[in-house]
């Protein structure tokens, strides 16, 4: 039943879960939306298999400057956070000199069941000048110690079957932190995310998309 599910509920794009809460992502694909919400309506067994589905197989973004997880606290229930395999978490150096921090009792569950954990990095010094980001020196170090403090606190609720991918822009700062703080080693790849971050989609060069030289996974 799973496969038959997989074609109407599994995205090959991230489902950024900003957009749900905002209600963007139903307007944009409502009709792709419409076809989930049915299929989760057609009975309870076969509306607990959906959500498996659903949760399970499509990659959820966490912009984690946000506001730590609140929003997820408030709009998924707590089963169907526990469903969730595959997440892309960003990390911007925006609000991260505000001290916003990881829910530690709400992330630890979800941490623990992923399957595949997605990192893109963008450091200060790669964020637009409409960011009003602070490029120095300072900044730098308190966006790392940010970085650091959430990384070290991921890694070890992660199953040692977990993939761990990393889009850092091949930037020898945010480079040396992952691979210092991801010891096991992880995959280097390119997201549509990172390919914005780092001008990526601009160049003809940018693909293949997967890259060897960190898998040690």
């Amino acid at each position: 039943m799973r496969k038959d599910f997989n074609h109407s509920l599994a995205s090959e794009d991230v489902i950024k879960l900003h957009q749900i809460f905002l209600g963007s992502w139903k307007t944009t694909k409502s009709a792709a939306c419409d076809e989930k919400m049915s299929l989760l309506l057609i009975s309870k067994q076969v509306g607990y298999e959906a959500l498996n589905v659903l949760y399970g197989d499509n990659i959820f973004q966490k912009l984690l400057h946000e506001n730590g997880g609140l929003c997820l606290l408030n709009h998924l229930s707590e089963a169907n956070r526990h469903r969730i395999r595959k997440i892309q978490i960003v990390l911007q150096p925006l609000g991260c000199l505000h001290g916003r921090t990881l829910d530690f009792t709400l992330w630890s569950p979800i941490f623990a069941r992923l399957m595949k954990l997605t990192i893109v990095a963008q450091n200060p010094s790669e964020a637009p000048e409409f960011y009003r980001v602070p490029t120095s020196e300072q900044a730098m170090q308190q966006w790392m110690a940010w970085a650091r403090s959430v990384l070290q606190y991921i890694v070890p609720q992660l199953s040692t079957s977990c993939i761990i991918e990393v889009d850092d822009g091949d930037r020898k700062e945010t480079s040396a932190l992952m691979k210092d703080c991801l010891p096991t080693g992880y995959r280097g790849v390119h997201t549509s995310e990172g390919d914005i971050f780092f001008l990526r989609r601009f160049k003809f060069d940018a693909y293949p998309v997967i890259e060897d030289d960190c898998n040690n996974v």
